[in-house]
């Protein structure tokens, strides 16, 4: 309380957010779906996403996963990197909101 005091500060209104992460993965359906097709598991689906957040988070990175039907270009220009792991296809409504988003 004292503290409160000397700062000012009304603990009932402080509010604190965290700072918006820079990084997003795009975790595609169809791509694990493509995996277990060609592999007959989604070992290395899984360990392409979970490698990718692993290291970042071990960095201190927060990152976001967003997931193909959240993708629109005003999304997409909340982040600096957008990483799409594993991409073994990529329909033309996607490819084009990627294209946007890096011109």
């Amino acid at each position: 309380p004292s503290a409160i005091l000397l700062t000012g500060l009304d603990p009932t209104k402080a509010v604190s957010y965290p700072a918006a992460a820079q990084i997003a993965i795009v975790n595609n359906y169809e791509n694990q779906l493509f995996d277990y097709c060609v592999n007959g598991n989604v070992d290395g689906f899984y360990a392409s996403v979970y490698g990718i957040f692993r290291t970042l988070y071990d960095h201190n990175y927060d990152v976001r996963f967003l997931f193909k039907g959240q993708l629109t270009v005003e999304k997409l220009r909340r982040y600096r990197i957008i990483i799409y792991p594993a991409p073994y296809l990529m329909d033309e409504k996607t490819s084009e909101i990627f294209r946007q988003w890096v011109y």
